[in-house]
This record gives C-alpha cells, sequence and structure tokens, in this order.
C-alpha cells in the first residue's frame, strides 16, 4: 500500500475555505467568481475531505472489499477528479462564447465540456471498461487539464482576460496539476516506479500551498485594483458635479 499522509488534505481544505472567505468578503470578486472560482474551490474542499477519509483507513488502496465509508468517498473522490478540468474548461470557454454567439455560445460550453467529460467517466467513476486500458481515462483528464493551461496562457498573452484574475490563477493550478499529473501517470503505468510516484505525491502538498497562497496574492492585487477604479471614478463623478454647480452658479449670476 502506499503511505499517504491526511494532515496535507485537511491543509488544502483550510487554504480554499480561505480563498472563499476572502472572496465572499468582497462584493466585487464575489460577483467576478460565483460561478467559476467558487465552485471550484468548493469542489476540492469535498475532494480533500474525501481523499482524507479514505485513507484515513490504513492501506486503504489496497482493500478489494470496501466498506461503505472507503467506497462513497473513493466514488466522491473519483467523480470530483473526472469532472473538475472540464469544468475549468467550460469556465476557461464560456465568456467568449457567449460574447460572441450569445445563448447558442452558453449552450455550447457546457455540452462540449459533458461530452469530453462522459468519455473517461464511466471508467473512472463506475469502474465500467471503455477502452483496452483504463490508463486511457486518466490521461484524458490530464490532457484536459493541458488544454486548460493552453487556453489561459493565451488569454493571459493576447490580454483578454478583462480584469479577471481566472486565466491566471488557472495557469498556475494547472502547472501544479496537470504537468506532476501527467509525469505520476507515467511512473504509475508505464516504468511501475511507486516510489517515485509518491515522492511526486509530496511534491503536490507543496505545490498546492504555493498555488493557494499564489492565488491569495493575485485576488488581493485585482481587489485593491477594482477599489482604485472605482475611487477614481468617484472622482471624477465629483469633480463633475463641482464643475456642474459652478456653472449652474454662473448661469444664475448672469
Amino acid at each position: 500500500g502506499f503511505e499517504v499522509r491526511i494532515s496535507h488534505e485537511v491543509i488544502n481544505a483550510l487554504l480554499c475555505v480561505a480563498l472563499i472567505v476572502y472572496i465572499s468578503r468582497n462584493f466585487a470578486l464575489k460577483i467576478a467568481y460565483k460561478f467559476n472560482l467558487l465552485p471550484l474551490l468548493i469542489a476540492l474542499i469535498v475532494q480533500s475531505c474525501a481523499h482524507a477519509a479514505f485513507y484515513s483507513t490504513p492501506f486503504a488502496i489496497c482493500h478489494f472489499d470496501k466498506t461503505g465509508m472507503l467506497f462513497f468517498s473513493e466514488g466522491v473522490l473519483m467523480i470530483i477528479y473526472a469532472s473538475k478540468q472540464y469544468f475549468i474548461l467550460h469556465s476557461l470557454v464560456r465568456p467568449s462564447l457567449i460574447a460572441r454567439f450569445s445563448t447558442i455560445g452558453l449552450i455550447a460550453s457546457i455540452i462540449v465540456p459533458v461530452i469530453l467529460f462522459s468519455i473517461p467517466a464511466p471508467e473512472l467513476i463506475f469502474k465500467i471498461e471503455i477502452f483496452p486500458s483504463h490508463r486511457i481515462s486518466y490521461w484524458l483528464v490530464c490532457i484536459c487539464g493541458f488544454v486548460n493551461f493552453g487556453i489561459s496562457a493565451y488569454w493571459i498573452l493576447s490580454g483578454q482576460i478583462e480584469g479577471s484574475s481566472f486565466p491566471v490563477i488557472i495557469a498556475a493550478y494547472e502547472l501544479s496539476f496537470a504537468f506532476p499529473e501527467a509525469i505520476k501517470l507515467i511512473f504509475m503505468f508505464h516504468t511501475d516506479d511507486f516510489g517515485a510516484y509518491v515522492t511526486l505525491e509530496d511534491f503536490d502538498d507543496v505545490a498546492f500551498l504555493i498555488t493557494a497562497l499564489f492565488s491569495f496574492v493575485v485576488l488581493v492585487l485585482e481587489n485593491r485594483r477594482k477599489h482604485r477604479v472605482v475611487a477614481s471614478a468617484n472622482e471624477w463623478i465629483s469633480f463633475g458635479n463641482q464643475n456642474s454647480y459652478s456653472n449652474c452658479e454662473d448661469v444664475m449670476t448672469n
């Protein structure tokens, strides 16, 4: 079995809770991220809790006859593992598709990720053999992570993020997920080097911590930038009102 620590899953969940609290306490951030980052953070909390519950049983991954708790926690874990990348894909493409194609764009941003999710989902979640090797389903999820990173990088480099930090946060997240996940899959399925796999699991702990802290800094900077924009706009409105009042006084004097 694997020697998996539970403590880092608790830390991951607490970091996500902290980000949710910060976003929820800032109206502008709450409006901006209520349909993308906030649901993703909630999913990551559930995933961490399911991961901790599953590995609270020693050598849980080696149990073929799983208890009810193991069966349920593993099911929740695999549902989120299989779906979160496609939710991120939906969140990344939705704004541009809606801007260009309106309602049809919204529908497409939902249907396409759902179809892509339905390909690996039966095998990952229900253990239904779809492909000659179950490793293909894991690779499909990993490839979706690379696609998400590419889309995020494109929005950032082309300057089309429109004040949103979501592509920046997702680019950082996929750096800590997709690339290490690909290396883990190579060690897991193609070299049978489980020691290297466990080492990369330890790297995941540090990577998620760095990503969460980076996301917090990015959100703080965005919140300050939005406050400066609002304050500047209020100053212009106040200045315009003063000019209007002065003009009125001049008219009345004349």
